[in-house]
């Protein structure tokens, strides 16, 4: 509504400015070829300027505060013929800015001039009255169309602001911690954008949640079963049930150190997704990573009959990566597959280009993994 009142606004103001000026000048621009046109008459009839003022109504009819005429008429000679303008009859017509001078032609030739005051003559009642009419639809339009800007507004004004109602009741929900909340996307607008991306933002939440449950859950899994191992013996070996022997006591020892590798992972983890984890990469050749990697796992193969190789691409590039890191990757890869792979097997390292980087694989002998169990495999835990 308030735009619509500035635009109306602005509009009647230039109307009510342009409208009388450029109308008058349109009568008045008229009136002048009217009246010129029957001075050329009347010379055409006559042959000269004799009694003009008499037999012209226009020049008998005075509205200037200075004369009874506001209209002059003068012959080719500038002598006036009709006086008016505060001009005599006889009397030479002035050249000056304030007196405008309409030459009146007859069969081409100049027999005369109309003058007049430079500036806007008065309009007729005919004249006001349109002004008035016109001013009036003015109005009329200007209420049409604030009442159409009123409905329209509001039309939109519902449509913007019962998504943003919805978008409002569904986020006090989140807060509350009801994470699984959906809200309707109603258009492709920026409104529609800004719902879709609450859906979005919301369904993610509610997976970070439930994963944050399933984490603790297996959390808690992977520390009881080392932990009951550990209180177990213990009390047995405190209470006499069982006897100290190196086996049950190499027994506890392994189930600490699995205990203390646990801790450490998760510490890892921790440091991983808080964005912490120092990395130091520098350049390292392929070869020299799968070499470390096979020889700190060739002692446990050998014990296990496992026979372990390298196959690579030759001309590798090296690798910009945290030696370390990269390493505790592949150790965790091939502990998997030294635990899985049969007596006798085979685990092959291996490092090929793909699409302008370098693919380092481990491949085993073992019985694989299920088909369900390929997409959480990578989960935490898991």
């Amino acid at each position: 509504a308030l735009v619509s009142l500035a635009c109306i606004g602005l509009v009647g103001l230039f109307i009510a400015r342009w409208i009388p000026m450029e109308f008058g000048n349109f009568v008045n621009a008229q009136g002048r070829s009217a009246a010129v046109e029957q001075l050329a008459e009347y010379y055409r009839t006559h042959g000269s300027w004799d009694d003009v003022d008499e037999a012209m109504p226009f020049l008998a009819q005075g509205s200037n505060e200075r004369d009874r005429n506001a209209v002059a008429v003068a012959n080719r000679a500038y002598l006036v013929v009709s006086p008016g303008l505060g001009l005599r009859e006889g009397q030479v017509a002035p050249r000056n800015k304030e007196i405008q001078h309409i030459p009146i032609l007859v069969n081409e030739e100049v027999v005369g001039f109309m003058l007049l005051e430079r500036r806007t003559l008065e309009m007729s009642l005919l004249g006001r009255r349109f002004l008035l009419a016109a001013n009036r639809a003015l109005v009329r339009s200007a209420l049409i169309g604030l009442g159409v800007a009123i409905v329209l507004g509001a039309v939109l004004a519902r449509s913007l602001t019962h998504p943003l109602r919805d978008l409002t009741t569904a986020t006090r929900a989140v807060a509350r911690g009801d994470l699984r909340q959906q809200v309707t996307v109603r258009s492709r607008d920026e409104v529609g954008e800004l719902s879709h991306a609450f859906n979005q933002m919301s369904t993610e939440l509610a997976r970070a949640r439930d994963q944050r449950h399933q984490m603790t859950a297996d959390i808690a899994h992977d520390l009881r079963t080392p932990l009951s191992v550990i209180l177990g013996h213990a009390e047995a070996l405190a209470e006499g049930v069982l006897s100290p022997t190196p086996e049950r006591l190499q027994l506890i020892h392994s189930e600490a150190r699995r205990l203390s590798r646990l801790v450490e992972d998760l510490r890892t983890l921790s440091l991983a997704e808080g964005g912490e984890m120092p990395l130091t990469r520098r350049p390292i050749a392929a070869q020299i990573v799968l070499e470390r990697a096979v020889a700190a796992h060739a002692r446990r193969a050998e014990e296990r009959g496992i026979h372990m190789q390298i196959a690579r691409e030759p001309a590798l590039p090296s690798l910009d990566v945290d030696p370390d890191r990269i390493a505790q990757v592949l150790d965790n890869l091939l502990d998997n597959a030294l635990r899985y792979t049969p007596r006798g097997g085979q685990i092959t390292l291996g490092a090929k280009v793909q699409g302008g980087a370098v693919g380092l694989w481990v491949q085993d002998s073992g019985p694989g993994v299920s088909s369900e169990e390929l997409e959480p495999i990578f989960a935490r835990l898991y």
